[in-house]
């Protein structure tokens, strides 16, 4: 290979975000997750599809043994150089001042009692003190791309793609679940999350006409998957929260996850305990 191809092929590579998604790749498993890179799959309408990685986060206590529950990051990376990204901090939206970790994803092979989900008083529980529910981290709705001509194009593939690659996920995991009835039951938590490489940032308006900007690590934003299903009812319920995060921020966000998947960890014993998750090992047929 000559030193000209040589050079044109690298260059195509640093424009293309493959350094990107490859850094964010290793960094995961750096971080002793177990990671799935760049995992094909069809939709449900047999479209295919790519997602840039699939991380488990399962490092359970080995002196209980409890290994019942694992948090699941779905990780789709971006990257802008000339584009920062511009989130509108909505602090006041009446559906959200309670936090949002009622909204937490999740798919459960898990029997129930009288009608009770694995999110059942998840406020008042040890997930109360999940990330969804910091008051002190932005959330949004609203988003577009400064100095960008198509106003949030690529924010939207990245939360589409997310959306296609949790239907998957989750079509999946039920299919586990029914297929493996009678062995020890599982809660799969889910946490879709976009890398962001480049200036991440919020905005909120502090008068009629003025706004206040802020360069930030780590924003939420709520969406409504109308794609995947498209009879969705758009109420609260329905929002699917996803996690942008700035690339220099991903080893705190690791921490911050792996503290969640603890208060996972203790909010199923706590429903176990309560009798509302019963567990299969004493022969009960699950129900997803």
């Amino acid at each position: 290979m000559n030193d000209e191809l040589k050079q044109k092929i690298l260059a195509e590579i640093t424009k293309s975000g493959f350094s990107h998604e490859i850094n964010i790749i290793q960094r995961l498993r750096d971080e002793e997750l177990t990671v799935f890179p760049n995992l094909g799959y069809v939709d449900s309408e047999d479209k295919p599809h790519e997602i840039d990685a699939f991380a488990i986060i399962k490092d359970y206590d080995e002196e209980k043994n409890f290994d019942d529950v694992s948090l699941n990051l779905i990780v789709e990376c971006k990257s802008s150089s000339d584009k920062p990204w511009v989130f509108f901090d909505d602090p006041e939206d009446a559906l959200s001042l309670l936090g949002l970790v009622d909204r937490l994803e999740y798919v459960s092979s898990f029997a129930t009692k009288d009608g009770y989900t694995p999110l059942a008083g998840c406020m008042n529980s040890a997930l109360g003190g999940h990330h969804y529910n910091d008051k002190a981290l932005p959330v949004a709705r609203t988003h577009f791309e400064a100095f960008g001509k198509d106003a949030g194009k690529e924010i939207y593939q990245g939360v589409t793609s997310l959306w296609y690659a949790l239907d998957y996920f989750k079509r999946l995991f039920e299919k586990s679940a029914l297929n493996h009835v009678t062995e020890k039951q599982r809660i799969n938590f889910i946490h879709p999350v976009i890398v962001f490489k480049g200036v991440l940032v919020t905005a909120y308006r502090n008068d009629e006409d003025d706004f206040e900007i802020e360069e930030v690590p780590h924003v939420m934003i709520k969406t409504i998957d109308c794609i995947t299903d498209k009879e969705l009812d758009f109420r609260v319920t329905n929002e699917i929260i996803i996690d942008v995060v700035r690339s220099d921020y991903l080893e705190e966000y690791i921490k911050i996850c792996r503290n969640d998947f603890k208060l996972c960890i203790e909010h199923t014993e706590q429903l176990i305990r309560a009798g509302w998750l019963i567990n299969n090992s004493n022969g009960v047929t699950p129900s997803i």
